[in-house]
């Protein structure tokens, strides 16, 4: 894990990659230990939103299997990441009232 970013009053951890792909260890061990579910990944591939994602992390020596959603987005999106944040925000709450 990279960094942290505040949007509201949720915390996001964030996970840099120079490349496509690459492990994101260290942000599901974040999240598994925060009890959090959403993390944030800046890298050069196209954007998308991978929701019912699960991995198997190792916390505090005990096997943990952790559900996430994980936000993927190019590096150049780093700076309207609020903007980004908001939007999904309001496309869960749209497709919630729809069911």
């Amino acid at each position: 894990m990279d960094f942290l970013f505040q949007h509201n009053n949720k915390i996001y951890p964030i996970e840099v990659k120079a490349g496509k792909t690459g492990t994101l260890r260290s942000l599901q061990v974040y999240l598994a230990e925060k009890g959090e579910h959403t993390g944030i990944r800046f890298n050069l591939d196209l954007p998308t939103v991978g929701t019912n994602l699960s991995a198997n992390i190792m916390v505090n020596g005990e096997l943990e299997k952790l559900d996430y959603t994980l936000i993927s987005l190019p590096l150049y999106f780093a700076g309207g990441l609020s903007k980004v944040l908001n939007k999904l925000k309001t496309r869960v709450k749209s497709n919630a009232s729809n069911k």
